[in-house]
């Protein structure tokens, strides 16, 4: 393990940065997509924040997980 820091990461370290991104990706075009699709009034509620803060949470544990 101590070789892999040395030489810049391990492999599994890139594997797990890269399905990280990729699920943040995901996540962000999941939950825009409806948006830009069907050009839907985006709503006033609390339904709206609630999504937001759900994308931001899961950003953050994404983060903290890598």
């Amino acid at each position: 393990m101590a070789t892999c820091a040395v030489k810049g990461g391990c492999p599994s370290d890139y594997v797990a940065l890269s399905i990280s991104l990729l699920s943040i990706i995901m996540l962000l075009a999941k939950a825009t997509a409806p948006y830009l699709i069907h050009k839907i009034p985006r709503p006033k509620g609390s339904s709206f924040w609630l999504a937001a803060i759900q994308v931001f949470a899961s950003l953050n544990l994404l983060l903290s997980i890598v």
